[in-house]
C-alpha cells in the first residue's frame, strides 16, 4: 500500500487543505505565536535564569497542540463515518475499489487534516522555546514521539467509534472519547503513569533526559515496573500506542467495508488473543507490594469480568449472522454445542484468563500465610458461570422479536440484579456469612469477595452455589436452541412448500 497515494488519503487532504486556508491558518498561527512569544520574552525578569522563559514558552505551546491534536483532531476523527453515514455517502466509499485497509488509514490520517496542520504550524515556535530554553534534542525529539505516536493511536480509536455509532449519535461518541481521555490521562497509582499524549507535558520535567543505569533514581513519574523490572513510561507508552493503534486497525480493516448488520470487530480467538494482551499489561504493571494478594485477585478478576463482558457482546450472533452460519455449517449450527454460544467460549477464556493469574499471584506470593489459592478458584468459577449466563441470557434475546433486543435485555439484567440485592438484603442473607454463601446463586458476584475465612465457615454452601450455576445456563442454552431450530425451520419451509408445487 502507498500511502501518498492513497485515493481517500488525498481527498481529505484537498478538502481540507486548500491554498487559501492554509495561507490564513498559518498566517494567524504565526501572528499569534509572535505576540505570546515576545510577551515571554519581555516579562523575564533579570533574576530568573537565561532561558527560563524559552521553557514556558515551548510547554504553552506542547499543550496548544496537544488540545488542537489529540481533542481537535480526535473529534475529526468521530465525524469521519458517522458523518458519511448522515450525509448517505459512506455506502459508495464502501463498494469502491479500495481495500479495507487504504480505506481505513485515509480515513485516519486523512480526517484530522486541518488539525495536523496547525500542529505543524506552531511547530516553530516549539523549536525556538526548545533553544533557548537550552532543552536537548533527545529531549525534544522524545516528547513529540511519545506525542505523535500516542495522538495516532487515539485517532484510531476515535474513528473506530464513528464507525460503530448509529447515525446522529456523534455527541455520544465525542461524550465517550472525552471521558476515556480523561481517566486514561491520570497516574493510576504505582501500576501506570498516564496513558495519553498528555504525558508528554510530564516529560517536560525530566531534567536529565539521557539514559542511565538509574533511571533518573527511579522517579515514579516517569518509571513503571514491569513485573518488578524499571522501563521508562515514555517507552512503555510508545509501545502501547502501537498495540493499541495495532488492533483498532485489525477491527477497523475487519469491518469497515461490511454492512452495518454484518459488524463483528474480531473473530473468536483474536478476541481471546486481545484478553491475553490485556492481561499481560495487568499483570505485568500490577503492584504488587502496595496491596493484599487476596484483594489484587478481586481487583484483577473485576476488571476481566468487564473485559469479557465486552468481549461477549462482540461475538453476539444476530439472525443475519446466523442465516450465513447455517449455510456453512448446516444442521450443527442449530445443535447443543451451537446453543451454548457465547458461553462456552466466554467461560473457556475467562477461566484461562483466571488461572493464569492466580498462578501468577501464588508463584509472587511464595509462602505468604494470607494468600490461598483454593476461594479465589471458587470465585473464578461463580463469576465465570455468571458472565456466561448473563450473556447467553443477552444472545437469546437478541435472536427474539423484542424491539431493541440488546437495550432491554441489559435492562432485565439491571433490574434483577437490583431487585434480588434488595430482596436478599431486606431479609438480612447479606449480613450473615451463611446468608450470603446461599445468596451467591442468584448473585453470583458475592464470591468477588469471598475469602479464607468465609470459605472455610460455609465451604459446602459456597459449592453448591457454584453447582447451582449449571442448571440456569442449561436453561438458557435450552432456550437459545429452541430459537435456533425455529430458525431452521423457518428458512427450510419455503424448500419444503415447493416441492408439492413442482409436482403439480
Amino acid at each position: 500500500m502507498n500511502l501518498l497515494s492513497n485515493p481517500e488519503l488525498q481527498r481529505n487532504y484537498r478538502a481540507a487543505l486548500r491554498p487559501g486556508r492554509m495561507a490564513a491558518v498559518a498566517v494567524i498561527v504565526a501572528a499569534l505565536s509572535l505576540s505570546v512569544g515576545y510577551a515571554y520574552y519581555s516579562s523575564n525578569d533579570a533574576n530568573i535564569p537565561p532561558g527560563n522563559w524559552g521553557r514556558e514558552f515551548f510547554a504553552l505551546v506542547l499543550w496548544a497542540q496537544l488540545l488542537v491534536l489529540v481533542v481537535g483532531g480526535g473529534f475529526a476523527c468521530l465525524l469521519a463515518i458517522s458523518r458519511e453515514k448522515e450525509h448517505n455517502t459512506f455506502d459508495f466509499q464502501r463498494v469502491t475499489r479500495l481495500s479495507p485497509v487504504e480505506l481505513a488509514v485515509g480515513k485516519l490520517l486523512g480526517a484530522p487534516a486541518p488539525a495536523q496542520f496547525v500542529t505543524i504550524c506552531l511547530m516553530p515556535a516549539a523549536i525556538v522555546g526548545a533553544v533557548v530554553g537550552r532543552m536537548g534534542p533527545d529531549q525534544v525529539l522524545a516528547i513529540f514521539g511519545v506525542f505523535f505516536i500516542s495522538a495516532i493511536a487515539w485517532h484510531a480509536f476515535a474513528v473506530l467509534i464513528s464507525l460503530l455509532i448509529e447515525r446522529n449519535s456523534a455527541a455520544t461518541g465525542g461524550l465517550l472519547y472525552l471521558i476515556l481521555l480523561g481517566l486514561l490521562s491520570n497516574t493510576f497509582g504505582r501500576t501506570l503513569q498516564m496513558l495519553t499524549p498528555f504525558y508528554a507535558v510530564v516529560m517536560l520535567e525530566q531534567t536529565e533526559w539521557a539514559a542511565n543505569p538509574n533511571l533518573r533514581s527511579y522517579d515514579r513519574r516517569f518509571v513503571d515496573f514491569f513485573f518488578g523490572a524499571p522501563v521508562d513510561h515514555a517507552i512503555v507508552l510508545i509501545v502501547l500506542s502501537l498495540i493499541t493503534l495495532a488492533w483498532v486497525l485489525l477491527a477497523l480493516a475487519r469491518n469497515i467495508k461490511r454492512d452495518p448488520a454484518a459488524y463483528e470487530l474480531y473473530t473468536p480467538w483474536q478476541s481471546l488473543g486481545l484478553a491475553l494482551t490485556v492481561n499481560l499489561v495487568l499483570v505485568g504493571f500490577f503492584d504488587w507490594e502496595s496491596v493484599r494478594f487476596a484483594s489484587a485477585h478481586s481487583q484483577l478478576l473485576m476488571t476481566n469480568l468487564i473485559l469479557f463482558f465486552g468481549l461477549g457482546m462482540a461475538v453476539l450472533r444476530n439472525r443475519d449472522r446466523l442465516r450465513r452460519r447455517f449455510n456453512e455449517v448446516g444442521p450443527g449450527a442449530s445443535g447443543w454445542l451451537a446453543a451454548f454460544w457465547p458461553g462456552t467460549y466466554l467461560i473457556g477464556g475467562f477461566a484461562a484468563t483466571g488461572l493464569g493469574i492466580i498462578g501468577v499471584i501464588t508463584i509472587v506470593a511464595k509462602d505468604d500465610p494470607g494468600w490461598s489459592p483454593v476461594p479465589p478458584l471458587v470465585a473464578l468459577g461463580l463469576c465465570a458461570m455468571w458472565l456466561a449466563r448473563d450473556v447467553l441470557f443477552i444472545q437469546w434475546m437478541y435472536l427474539t422479536r423484542v424491539k431493541r433486543a440488546l437495550m432491554m435485555a441489559v435492562l432485565y439484567l439491571i433490574v434483577f440484579y437490583t431487585c434480588a440485592t434488595v430482596l436478599l438484603g431486606t431479609l438480612g442473607l447479606l449480613k450473615v456469612p451463611a446468608g450470603g454463601a446461599s445468596s451467591a446463586i442468584f448473585l453470583p458476584f458475592l464470591g468477588l469477595a469471598l475469602d479464607d475465612k468465609a470459605w472455610e465457615a460455609h465451604a459446602g454452601l459456597w459449592l453448591l452455589a457454584l453447582a447451582m450455576q449449571f442448571p440456569i445456563v442449561t436453561l438458557l442454552a435450552w432456550l437459545q436452541r429452541q430459537k435456533l431450530q425455529a430458525l431452521v425451520a423457518r428458512r427450510a419451509l419455503p424448500t419444503s412448500a415447493a416441492a408439492p408445487a413442482a409436482a403439480d
